[in-house]
């Protein structure tokens, strides 16, 4: 999408998550016949115990952001990045992604917002037409829509971010 064109039926204002329990990247956006990125950032835990004692003091961790996220927003809509269930060879730590999305959906029912999952694999077949597409070329994609507009802030700009991105793009488009 190009500034000013419109695509997909969905308006209003939404933060998308590209979620992980080290580092969620997340950016918050308004759409109206285009998409305007508002704020792009991340939330960032670290390990502090060891084994499921960490995820769940990192998915509080999380929860306890995202919560404060809605508070300072009003927010239509919240996505986020279908989290890898399977036996694929190719997942990595698939229940650090369970986790964070489960503390991102918590934290959407605590304050009533609706929420989406969208798959990592649509984004990028929507993005650059290959579903197995690299982050790179998704982050190139990305910047070629939105590399001037997103250069001019100071965005926290990362491959959490782009994914984040690249999460409300393909929603308000392919709505």
């Amino acid at each position: 999408m190009r500034q000013g064109e419109v695509h997909g039926d969905w308006n209003g204002r939404a933060i998308a998550f590209d979620q992980s329990l080290a580092s969620t990247g997340y950016v918050l956006f308004t759409f109206d016949g285009s998409l305007q990125v508002e704020d792009m950032g991340m939330i960032k835990t670290s390990s502090t115990f060891s084994g499921w004692t960490d995820n769940f003091y990192r998915a509080q961790w999380i929860y306890t952001e995202v919560v404060n996220l809605f508070g300072q927003h009003k927010l239509d809509l919240v996505l986020h990045e279908m989290p890898p269930i399977g036996g694929s060879p190719f997942l990595r730590r698939p229940d650090a992604s369970i986790v964070a999305a489960t503390a991102i959906q918590c934290a959407a029912s605590h304050v009533g917002l609706e929420v989406k999952m969208v798959s990592a694999q649509v984004v990028k077949k929507y993005l650059t037409g290959n579903y197995r597409a690299e982050k790179k070329g998704v982050r190139e994609a990305l910047l070629e829509r939105f590399g001037t507009t997103l250069q001019g802030h100071k965005f926290s700009l990362n491959e959490h971010t782009y994914d984040a991105l690249g999460i409300a793009v393909t929603y308000v488009e392919t709505q």
